[in-house]
Protein backbone atom coordinates (compact mmCIF):
# COMPACT_ATOMS: atom_id res chain seq x y z
CA UNK A 1 0.00 0.00 0.00
CA UNK A 2 1.43 3.62 -1.13
CA UNK A 3 1.67 6.91 1.06
CA UNK A 4 -1.03 9.55 0.38
CA UNK A 5 -1.44 13.03 0.65
CA UNK A 6 -2.96 12.25 4.33
CA UNK A 7 -0.58 10.16 5.16
CA UNK A 8 2.25 12.33 4.46
CA UNK A 9 0.87 15.47 6.55
CA UNK A 10 0.10 13.70 9.19
CA UNK A 11 3.82 12.45 9.47
CA UNK A 12 4.77 16.18 8.51
CA UNK A 13 2.67 17.13 11.98
CA UNK A 14 4.69 14.56 13.93
CA UNK A 15 8.11 15.60 12.29
CA UNK A 16 7.48 19.40 13.08
CA UNK A 17 5.58 18.77 17.11
CA UNK A 18 8.92 16.26 17.73
CA UNK A 19 11.23 19.08 16.16
CA UNK A 20 9.93 22.11 17.98
CA UNK A 21 9.49 19.77 21.51
CA UNK A 22 13.21 19.32 21.03
CA UNK A 23 13.89 23.33 20.54
CA UNK A 24 12.04 23.34 23.57
CA UNK A 25 13.54 20.77 25.54
CA UNK A 26 10.69 19.49 26.27
CA UNK A 27 11.58 15.65 25.03
CA UNK A 28 13.21 13.55 27.38
CA UNK A 29 16.56 13.23 27.39
CA UNK A 30 16.35 9.25 27.09
CA UNK A 31 14.16 9.28 24.48
CA UNK A 32 16.21 11.75 22.24
CA UNK A 33 19.17 9.67 22.71
CA UNK A 34 17.12 6.69 21.42
CA UNK A 35 15.85 8.92 18.40
CA UNK A 36 19.50 9.89 17.57
CA UNK A 37 21.13 6.09 18.23
CA UNK A 38 18.00 5.03 15.77
CA UNK A 39 19.33 7.21 13.08
CA UNK A 40 23.25 6.83 13.74
CA UNK A 41 22.32 2.78 13.36
CA UNK A 42 20.78 3.57 10.24
CA UNK A 43 23.25 5.52 9.38
CA UNK A 44 21.23 8.49 8.82
CA UNK A 45 23.15 10.62 11.31
CA UNK A 46 26.93 9.96 11.64
CA UNK A 47 28.37 8.06 14.67
CA UNK A 48 29.00 11.37 16.63
CA UNK A 49 26.26 12.74 15.81
CA UNK A 50 23.95 14.23 19.03
CA UNK A 51 20.59 15.70 19.65
CA UNK A 52 21.31 19.10 17.59
CA UNK A 53 21.94 17.40 14.49
CA UNK A 54 18.98 15.30 15.54
CA UNK A 55 16.86 18.63 15.51
CA UNK A 56 18.64 19.34 11.86
CA UNK A 57 18.08 15.77 10.56
CA UNK A 58 13.93 16.21 11.64
CA UNK A 59 14.03 20.05 10.05
CA UNK A 60 15.37 18.64 6.72
CA UNK A 61 12.98 15.87 6.65
CA UNK A 62 10.28 18.09 6.97
CA UNK A 63 11.39 19.74 4.12
CA UNK A 64 11.82 16.44 2.33
CA UNK A 65 7.90 15.66 3.10
CA UNK A 66 6.88 19.47 2.18
CA UNK A 67 8.49 18.43 -1.50
CA UNK A 68 6.95 15.14 -1.59
CA UNK A 69 3.32 17.15 -1.01
CA UNK A 70 4.35 19.26 -4.05
CA UNK A 71 4.78 22.58 -1.80
CA UNK A 72 8.34 22.37 -1.43
CA UNK A 73 8.78 25.48 -3.64
CA UNK A 74 7.58 27.15 -0.62
CA UNK A 75 10.73 26.71 1.74
CA UNK A 76 14.03 26.42 1.41
CA UNK A 77 15.84 23.43 -0.15
CA UNK A 78 17.41 22.38 3.28
CA UNK A 79 18.30 23.11 6.83
CA UNK A 80 22.08 24.31 7.40
CA UNK A 81 21.50 24.89 10.57
CA UNK A 82 22.16 28.82 10.09
CA UNK A 83 20.03 31.23 12.40
CA UNK A 84 19.56 34.60 12.48
CA UNK A 85 19.71 36.39 15.96
CA UNK A 86 17.39 39.92 16.27
CA UNK A 87 19.05 42.20 18.99
CA UNK A 88 17.18 45.87 19.47
CA UNK A 89 18.62 49.28 20.66
CA UNK A 90 17.28 52.42 21.49
CA UNK A 91 19.86 54.13 19.33
CA UNK A 92 22.01 53.83 16.24
CA UNK A 93 25.14 54.50 18.67
CA UNK A 94 24.16 51.82 20.89
CA UNK A 95 23.49 49.22 17.69
CA UNK A 96 27.01 49.98 16.41
CA UNK A 97 28.66 49.67 20.30
CA UNK A 98 27.39 46.09 19.92
CA UNK A 99 28.87 45.46 16.69
CA UNK A 100 32.00 46.91 17.40
CA UNK A 101 32.32 44.36 20.38
CA UNK A 102 31.79 41.57 17.87
CA UNK A 103 34.08 42.91 15.32
CA UNK A 104 34.26 40.36 12.47
CA UNK A 105 33.94 37.09 14.73
CA UNK A 106 30.19 36.76 13.73
CA UNK A 107 28.47 38.16 10.38
CA UNK A 108 26.31 41.13 11.31
CA UNK A 109 24.24 44.03 9.78
CA UNK A 110 22.45 46.76 11.57
CA UNK A 111 18.86 47.19 9.73
CA UNK A 112 16.33 49.91 10.30
CA UNK A 113 14.84 50.94 13.79
CA UNK A 114 18.49 50.38 15.04
CA UNK A 115 17.92 46.60 14.88
CA UNK A 116 21.50 43.88 14.92
CA UNK A 117 20.96 40.91 13.12
CA UNK A 118 23.94 38.45 14.13
CA UNK A 119 24.43 35.41 11.64
CA UNK A 120 25.23 32.05 13.92
CA UNK A 121 26.05 29.04 12.44
CA UNK A 122 26.43 26.65 15.39
CA UNK A 123 23.85 24.21 15.94
CA UNK A 124 20.42 25.35 17.87
CA UNK A 125 20.53 23.00 20.98
CA UNK A 126 24.35 21.95 20.82
CA UNK A 127 26.54 23.97 23.85
CA UNK A 128 28.46 26.38 21.43
CA UNK A 129 25.15 27.97 20.27
CA UNK A 130 23.86 28.27 24.15
CA UNK A 131 27.15 29.83 24.72
CA UNK A 132 27.24 32.47 21.92
CA UNK A 133 23.45 33.01 22.37
CA UNK A 134 23.89 33.89 26.47
CA UNK A 135 27.06 35.91 25.26
CA UNK A 136 25.42 37.83 22.68
CA UNK A 137 22.45 38.48 25.01
CA UNK A 138 24.34 39.82 28.02
CA UNK A 139 26.63 42.01 25.63
CA UNK A 140 23.70 43.76 23.74
CA UNK A 141 22.11 44.05 27.35
CA UNK A 142 25.11 46.04 28.20
CA UNK A 143 24.67 48.49 25.54
CA UNK A 144 21.11 49.08 26.36
CA UNK A 145 20.09 46.24 23.82
CA UNK A 146 17.62 43.52 24.15
CA UNK A 147 17.09 40.13 22.16
CA UNK A 148 14.08 39.68 19.85
CA UNK A 149 14.47 36.37 18.59
CA UNK A 150 15.93 33.90 16.40
CA UNK A 151 15.10 31.59 14.39
CA UNK A 152 16.04 31.23 10.41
Amino acid sequence: MAMNDADLRFLLGVVAVLEGELLVRNIDQAVANHMVQVLRDERLLAADAGVPELRLALSNLGLRLHAALGDGGMYADSDDGVTMHWFAFPSRQQAEAFTRQLGSEQPWAIKEGNTVVVTVTDLPLSERFEALRDRLTRNAEEHGGEPRGWGW
